[in-house]
């Protein structure tokens, strides 16, 4: 029975892999990660808005010399031979056709910025499910391992609480149960997780629903790029967006401005056919003028410049807090990648390890062992996810992750997507 149960514990340590590195998946059926990114260039939401784009550059809106003709035609007494014809040319002033175009211009420009925009939140969502897949592949591997050393444990303590029945050997298996339960729970949660990430996978591509993640970037890559990247120097969409918007409100209030100015208002020409009289009496030529009164003008100009105000505020503490949070982040991700650094060199010094490797000749500490050695490889499989988040929310902090070329910031050679 003894014998028996030794050479199951060395099947079990052989299939484990407890120190050989992280599980992988592999599939026919999966995609790499960077063309999983790549996907976010086919996002519905910024195929609609290139959509709008297209069609308001198609339609290249011009305000007209002429805004308006009108036709009227009035009686002289009530007789239809003395017949009153008026025409009047509405104009629209140099400075507003000017005005009207730029207006687009910063129309197309604010477009733009909310494409770019949306460029970023579809490649940003990309990011997370990729990062949380990784995440929920390696803690899912580790409580399988830790699973079943727990069961084989179990099967021991059962065994020996039935030979000899002490307290100790009561609460080590009512404990070994219990943490065991707690196991079969996290893996519930995690495949619940992992099943909800691959519905998306599936609406994405149109029927994948692996990735592949065996190419992504080490911890050792993220802790050289976090001090070469230029993630000051790089645009947070959201601030492009307000910045389009202040130009936006420019354009708009110089066309407010353009057409308080107007001068000549209208051209007007009437003809009245009275009988008898020569032509040169029956033909008028009128010409109208606006008087320098801007009137209710006035009101639209003082409520743009508190737009504009407002707008540039809000920009300016925008920008001050992009500022601070991505000195934050930096911060944080040095923080966590000294935490991984010390926690990887606990784990290599300790005992647990020496244990597992030498092989004690009890099994109930080689499992004990081989527990204690999972539980610190959840912890730092969590570390690990804590540095790719702060990687990460760095790049979408600072702009870099939809920054012209798009580049895969999880690839070992930064390949351009």
């Amino acid at each position: 029975m003894k014998t028996g149960g030794v050479f199951s514990i060395k099947k079990l340590v052989f299939v484990l892999g407890v120190c050989l590195g992280p599980w992988s998946l592999c599939c026919q059926n999966s995609m790499s990660a960077s063309a999983w990114l790549g996907t976010a260039r086919y996002d519905l939401a910024l195929k609609l808005k290139g959509n709008e784009i297209t069609a308001r550059q198609a339609a290249d809106i011009r305000l007209p010399f002429v805004n308006a003709v009108s036709l009227r035609s009035e009686t002289n007494r009530f007789e239809l031979i003395r017949q009153e014809y008026t025409m009047r040319v509405s104009l629209n002033g140099f400075k507003e056709m000017t005005s009207i175009r730029r207006t687009q211009q910063a129309l197309l420009l604010a477009a733009g910025a909310q494409q770019r925009l949306l460029l970023h939140e579809a490649l940003a969502d990309r990011y997370d499910a990729l990062l949380q897949y990784k995440s929920l592949l390696s803690e899912i591997s580790l409580l399988n391992e830790l699973q079943a050393v727990q069961e084989e444990r179990l099967g021991f303590l059962r065994k020996k609480a039935a030979l000899q029945s002490s307290t100790t050997d009561i609460e080590d298996l009512i404990k070994t149960e219990s943490d065991r339960d707690e196991t079969l729970m996290d893996m519930a949660e995690k495949q619940g997780d992992l099943e909800v990430l691959q519905q998306f996978f599936d609406y994405v591509t149109g029927g994948i629903t692996m990735l592949d993640t065996s190419a992504m970037a080490g911890i050792e890559n993220i802790s050289q790029w976090q001090a070469s990247l230029p993630f000051e120097l790089a645009f947070y969409p959201e601030l492009l967006d307000q910045e389009a918007k202040i130009g936006l409100v420019d354009a708009e209030y110089q066309a407010e401005k353009a057409k308080s100015k107007k001068i000549l208002d209208y051209l007007q020409t009437r003809y009245s056919d009275r009988p008898g009289d020569p032509f040169r009496y029956d033909f008028f030529v009128g010409v109208g003028f606006n008087l320098p009164y801007r009137g209710s003008v006035q009101t639209e100009l003082a409520e743009l410049k508190i737009e504009r105000l407002e707008t540039t505020n809000q920009l300016q503490i925008e920008q001050a807090e992009n500022k601070r949070l991505i000195a934050e982040l930096k911060k944080q991700l040095a923080a966590n990648i000294k935490q991984y650094d010390l926690a990887q060199k606990q784990l290599q010094e300790s005992q647990a390890l020496f244990s597992f490797n030498k092989g004690a000749a009890d099994p109930l500490i080689l499992l004990s062992a081989a527990e204690h050695l999972l539980k610190r490889r959840l912890k730092l499989a969590d570390l690990e996810n804590q540095i790719y988040y702060a990687y990460f929310s760095l790049l979408d902090q600072s702009g870099l992750l939809s920054t012209e070329p798009l580049i895969n910031y999880l690839s070992p050679s930064l390949e351009k997507l």
